[in-house]
């Protein structure tokens, strides 16, 4: 599943100039206004580790002076092996 929009970043490890393995990371923001779409970030990082997706979820949730939910951003990375 590609992202609409984010960061992607793709990191290769060479032994002896063979590919032994790669990492996709991605850093994905997401404007939201309330507490509800925030729990759904949260719900959706936890879908990704229970899935075996990836083994680490960065999360942050921002929120202005007021208090008021802004943007979550979260970033996790997928390996594969060669």
């Amino acid at each position: 599943m590609q992202p609409a929009f984010g960061k992607i970043i793709k990191s290769e490890a060479y032994h002896k100039g063979e590919l032994t393995g790669s990492r996709i990371e991605y850093q994905i923001p997401e404007i939201i206004t309330n507490r509800n779409q925030a729990m759904g970030q949260i719900i959706d990082c936890l879908t990704l580790l229970d899935t075996g997706k990836t083994h680490e979820v960065t999360l942050t949730i921002q929120t202005d002076k007021q208090g008021e939910y802004k943007m979550v951003t979260r970033r996790y990375a997928v390996e594969e092996k060669s």
